[in-house]
């Protein structure tokens, strides 16, 4: 938990200390909880780009990063000890503390184990790939991420992310107590701030391009452009794709990136009027409570968020360099160890298994194009004329190409098509797959597919499928795997 709550903790400091670092000679006249906010959006490309600048002079290491982080905060705090940050206008310090509470809520959730669903964990998963130095850092917040993954792995990041929801809400209190309270409280919102998405950072962002924008263009102070122009350059970082609206009993169904603006507006609107605020601030807690927000939210049952875990977890006892080919569904994200990125791939090793193997044959004319429109599955196409099989050359034009590989439990469904490119005599087209009279396997049929995923870069293999297990715990000499152990019914096995 210390590990979790300091690579949270890190990667905040270290992304404000290097947004108020570009801040700072700009000399623009911003309250200290819009300061935060801008230093916030502006420090997210910053971090971004130090990841690369690490990565590429092999620096990116959890103690380089945090003597960075302790660099940082101290040269932004030396800078800023007699400056405009430490000022705050009027009651926003008091009119912040509701705002406390509701996150506290938040980063309890985010501090347990990481449960992003997949769809979500785009930024988290690239943080993993390049921390586990299978993938260069990403050009996008992922980059970001990396910093707490670094340091306290899944959940660190998922802290880190809804804490950005924080500065998020210390501008709206341009707009009042309530503008900050509508904000956090959005069911939404919630929901997205304990999962290590790039919503949060995306709001964030585009909150602070926005109104930076706005008071360049009402104050005449230009400066400000470079802040908006550095938080939309964050904002697309952070685009965390299409997603759905959400709904919250205050707003209805709103997109998450338009929640502040309608905070904002509700906030001014309403404030004046204090028993219609508080009315709507209790309205707005009560349908922004955990519980309530789970209904409101549609998150996902526990149990199909924890589908994976325990299975990406014994996945530890791989060697670093491990490939694993699976049918278990997890995040990319929850184990240091490479996923396959076919687990379709899987099926090549059911359909030997099964051992429904036929053969057609089916006689064409002379002609430069040969096409037929078999059903079932098609494993290997093999011409032949004159009872001679007919080589196939380069310049040859197939499909589909998995059936013209020689191995025929590669292949797919639909038509064959075969444009040879010259003029072919009359001969026969013999067809192996699914369908036709039955055809046995050469012998090693079995091995020859475990021999096919090692040339792909396999090395091991995590089922649940009752029907390979058996195989390759009854016919493992056949396959030619070892078996390494079982976690919740999963079954582990090495490729040779």
């Amino acid at each position: 938990m210390i590990g979790i709550i300091w690579g949270a903790t890190a990667a905040h400091l270290l992304t404000v200390s290097l947004g108020l670092l570009i801040l700072y000679p700009l000399r623009v006249r911003l309250s200290a909880m819009e300061r935060w906010a801008a230093a916030a959006a502006c420090g997210l490309p910053a971090v971004t780009g130090l990841a690369h600048l690490l990565s590429a002079a092999g620096l990116f290491r959890r103690g380089v990063l945090q003597l960075l982080v302790a660099v940082s905060t101290i040269a932004a705090v030396w800078l800023y000890r007699r400056s405009a940050f430490g000022r705050r206008a009027p009651g926003e310090g008091l009119s912040f503390l509701p705002v406390v509470f509701m996150w506290a809520w938040i980063a309890f959730v985010a501090a347990g184990p990481d449960l992003t669903p997949p769809g979500e964990d785009a930024a988290l998963a690239s943080a993993h790939r390049f921390v586990s130095r299978f993938e260069a850092a990403p050009w996008s917040i992922g980059a970001v991420w990396a910093v707490p993954y670094a340091i306290g792995r899944h959940s660190a990041a998922a802290l880190f992310h809804s804490s950005l929801l924080l500065p998020a809400a210390a501008p709206l209190g341009r707009f009042g107590w309530l503008a900050m309270l509508l904000f956090i409280s959005h069911p939404g919102l919630m929901a997205l701030g304990s999962r290590a998405g790039s919503a949060a950072a995306f709001v964030l962002s585009l909150l602070v391009a926005a109104g930076a924008a706005a008071l360049a263009l009402l104050h005449k102070e230009w400066r400000l452009t470079a802040v908006a122009i550095l938080s939309a350059v964050a904002a697309v970082l952070a685009w965390p794709g299409p997603l759905d609206v959400f709904p919250g009993f205050v707003f209805l169904k709103s997109p998450y990136w338009l929640v502040p603006f309608l905070a904002a507006f509700a906030g001014w609107l309403v404030t004046p009027v204090k028993p219609a605020a508080f009315a709507l601030a209790a309205f707005a807690v009560l349908t922004g409570a955990p519980p309530v927000t789970e209904h409101l939210a549609s998150v996902q049952p526990k149990a199909a968020e924890l589908e994976g875990l325990v299975e990406a977890r014994f996945l530890d006892v791989l060697p670093p360099a491990a490939v694993v080919l699976t049918d278990i569904p997890m995040p990319g994200a929850w184990t240091p160890r490479r996923l396959a990125p076919h687990p379709e791939w899987l099926d090549e090793a059911r359909r030997v298994a099964a051992a429904q193997w036929g053969q057609r044959r089916i006689q064409f004319p002379s002609s430069r194009i040969v096409e037929v429109k078999p059903s079932g599955f098609i494993g290997e196409a093999i011409l032949s004329s004159g009872g001679q099989e007919i080589p196939r050359r380069p310049n040859w034009r197939v499909w589909p190409p998995g059936a013209f590989d020689g191995l025929p439990f590669t292949g797919s469904e639909g038509p064959i098509r075969i444009d040879t490119g010259e003029e072919l005599a009359a001969g026969e087209l013999r067809i192996i797959g699914t369908e036709g009279e039955p055809w046995t396997p050469p012998s090693g049929l079995r091995r020859n597919v475990v021999l096919e995923w090692r040339r792909r870069g396999i090395t091991h293999v995590l089922v649940r499928d009752p029907q390979l297990v058996e195989e390759f715990s009854f016919h493992a000499e056949y396959w030619g795997v070892d078996p390494l152990g079982e976690r919740n019914t999963a079954r582990l096995y090495a490729l040779r």
